[in-house]
């Protein structure tokens, strides 16, 4: 998981003049960028990467409204889904990272500093908070492994 994987994929976001639409895209670009994450020296199964979208999706409505709360409701979401052997093999536990809850506050002077900024500019600070906040992620295998970080 890197912040430019993560600008990469919001960057690609458009326009959508439907809410579903535009949270279904920032779910697939959630996933693409998570999908890299790797902890143990083993990469995330994919088929993880489903029931997390999913819950990422359904919290989420709201976000023409809430904005940055619905982004963080929508990354909690995910983590919460991750099933802790189907995203890891041989994990037993997954434990979201501990800033996730500071999402919106982060974000929010980012929106207000972003106008009059580029696209690509805007962007990149919108991913640079939600890579930095997504941080922390542990997973838990058996002993004599123990907790591992998520990266």
């Amino acid at each position: 998981m890197t912040s430019a994987k993560l600008k990469d994929g919001l960057i690609a976001l458009g326009l959508y003049s439907h809410e579903a639409d535009a949270i279904e895209a920032w779910a697939s670009a959630w996933n693409d960028y998570c999908a890299e994450a790797a902890s143990n020296s083993l990469t995330m199964l994919p088929a993880a990467l489903v029931p997390a979208k999913e819950a990422m999706m359904a919290a989420m409505v709201g976000l023409k409204v809430t904005g940055s709360a619905s982004l963080q409701a929508g990354i909690i979401a995910w983590w919460g889904a991750l099933p802790p052997a189907g995203t890891f093999t041989g994990a037993t536990a997954i434990t979201p990272p501990p800033t996730l809850s500071g999402i919106a506050a982060a974000l929010s002077p980012v929106f207000l500093s972003n106008r009059g900024k580029s696209k690509a500019d805007a962007v990149q600070a919108v991913a640079d908070v939600l890579h930095t906040q997504n941080l922390g992620g542990q997973a838990t295998f058996p002993p004599p492994v123990g907790p591992m970080p998520i990266l």
